[in-house]
């Protein structure tokens, strides 16, 4: 069966999803998820994209029959090496799925406590394979020299640094696949590529507007005489 992209959630969705990612953005993440060509690495990307939330009330009536209220999850998408939220019916409809492939994860994160996800076994016996340190290496190495500044006025609050936004985080995994493949190496697919990035660097797409003060701006658009005398 052909996967295609479903229509986004409407402009009733109280996350207002459709105004966070348009559909270059959302094709870029349905390709990404359908490129793994590997159920358990699809799983595994939709795991890392779900948060359980853990109802703040749970009222059980004494000698009532309704069940425990369960746990919720808020799903996510990375947009410029940030985790955004988006409501169900657009992660599912971006990536092609349904409420059956949600709930397949969902079992096998709870059988195991939300420490180790389980591995698929349809056809499949023994244990589940671990990434090739090689693999986690060599991203960690692709992704240290990049270019990035600190905040300049929010230094005191966060320790994240910033890279130019004009790029992806699929732009940076496929100059760093291709890196990989002039040189004959093996290579992480984007799931992994943006896990390592995500969880292992403090690094943004871009530079808060807190850095754009005026004076900055007025040495920007001065002319060579006038930024002389700034300086001074």
């Amino acid at each position: 069966m052909k996967r295609e992209m479903k229509a986004p959630c409407g402009g009733k969705c109280k996350l207002q999803c459709s105004s966070k990612f348009n559909q270059e953005e959302r094709q870029q993440v349905f390709s990404a998820y359908w490129s793994l060509g590997n159920i358990e690495k699809q799983i595994d990307f939709i795991n890392n994209s779900m948060t359980v939330i853990v109802p703040q009330y749970r009222y059980i009536r004494v000698g009532g029959t309704r069940n425990q209220r369960q746990n919720n999850n808020a799903y996510y998408f990375i947009r410029q090496g940030q985790r955004v939220r988006v409501c169900k019916l657009f992660f599912e409809n971006t990536l092609d799925i349904n409420d059956r492939t949600i709930r397949t994860v969902q079992e096998k994160r709870n059988k195991v406590a939300n420490i180790l996800l389980e591995p698929d076994r349809r056809g499949k016996h023994g244990k589940h394979k671990t990434l090739d340190p090689t693999i986690r290496e060599g991203i960690r190495q692709h992704i240290n020299p990049i270019p990035r500044i600190e905040s300049h006025y929010t230094r005191a609050n966060t320790s994240r640094t910033f890279i130019d936004g004009s790029r992806s985080l699929a732009d940076i995994h496929r100059d760093y696949v291709s890196k990989c493949r002039e040189k004959n190496e093996l290579y992480g697919s984007y799931a992994i590529f943006q896990r390592v990035f995500t969880n292992e660097f403090n690094i943004s797409f871009f530079v808060p507007k807190k850095d754009l003060c005026e004076t900055c701006v007025a040495y920007e658009n001065a002319t060579n005489e006038e930024k002389q005398h700034l300086k001074d």
